[in-house]
């Protein structure tokens, strides 16, 4: 019990500083651009941009649910989707609100209140996420192809390389190899190998859609993000956009800080300062578009909450 404590204890101690590091780098962000040019943009923005924002993940939302609901579906998995989209949406904000990946993974659980089993939800969540980093990886390597260093382009090839070898291990000698490891518990975790190999070997059309669903989602946000850098005199490319919103959010996947907070600021600044863009609104964007985005989610939760009360 005590060891059960101390490790929690451990975990808390380490999200807390993990997200103490992602403030300060935001500080010193805020400190090395000026931090009166940066209120500026953050006080001149319009109440519109919560509009433009929330309409962003509502669309994402809905197409993120359609991704998981023809996922679970092509493993016999009956779900109806508006129930699967306000589960979503609930795990989604709950992701939010928590540091690092706990609440990114309570679709798993909230999913298994529905009846659906661990090794379903666990085959459709880890098949979704191979296929977004997928996505980020291709869209982070035309990235450095365009406007990067070459050494960044060679690590992005063999993370992507290191990548392909691991899925195509998996699913050719996945089974053997959960059998050689967990023994006599393999059989809990087969149905979940079988689940993700017969995705892949019977459904590559759907994957391929999957993929293109996943650019989808991020256009919509990126579509967000453009409109405020329009709405704070920033006139860039939406194909810099789209390819800076995606790039970015591959060191969120770095758990150094927690959510990537700090690094993904960084990483907006420095590319976009690539194409000319003032620091100060970018800056100041990211840093609406992250405040607004846990109000959302933080709305969210309350009204989840309230309907809980009102259902009892």
């Amino acid at each position: 019990m005590q060891s059960i404590v101390s490790v929690k204890k451990q975990n808390i101690a380490w999200t807390a500083a993990r997200l103490l590091l992602g403030i300060s780098i935001i500080g010193i962000l805020i400190y090395r651009i000026g931090l009166s040019q940066v209120l500026s943009i953050i006080s001149s923005t319009s109440p519109l941009a919560f509009i433009i924002i929330a309409g962003g993940y509502a669309i994402n939302w809905l197409l993120n649910s359609w991704s998981y609901h023809l996922l679970l579906s092509h493993i016999n998995v009956k779900i109806k989707y508006s129930r699967l989209l306000s589960l979503f949406v609930a795990s989604w904000s709950i992701g939010t609100v928590l540091p690092g990946k706990i609440g990114d993974v309570s679709i798993a659980y909230f999913l298994k209140k529905e009846g659906i089993r661990i090794r379903d939800t666990g085959a459709i969540y880890l098949m979704d996420k191979g296929i977004v980093f997928l996505f980020y990886m291709i869209i982070a390597i035309i990235t450095a192809g365009l406007l990067l260093p070459a050494d960044i382009m060679r690590i992005l090839l063999a993370a992507l390389a290191a990548f392909g070898i691991a899925a195509v291990l998996f699913v050719c000698f996945g089974k053997s190899i959960i059998q050689k490891i967990f023994g006599k518990y393999a059989v809990y975790l087969e149905d979940f190998h079988a689940n993700i190999s017969g995705l892949v070997r019977k459904r590559p059309l759907l994957l391929i859609g999957l993929f293109f669903l996943s650019a989808a989602r991020w256009a919509v946000l990126s579509v967000s993000m453009w409109i405020l850098l329009l709405m704070a005199g920033e006139h860039i490319s939406f194909g810099y956009v789209f390819l800076f919103s995606t790039t970015a959010n591959i060191l969120a996947l770095i758990p150094i800080t927690a959510s990537g907070i700090g690094l993904k600021e960084a990483a907006f600044v420095y590319l976009y300062a690539l194409v000319g863009a003032s620091k100060s609104a970018v800056l100041g964007v990211s840093l609406v578009y992250s405040i607004i985005t846990l109000v959302i989610a933080f709305c969210v939760i309350l009204l989840i909450k309230s309907s809980a009360k009102k259902a009892e």
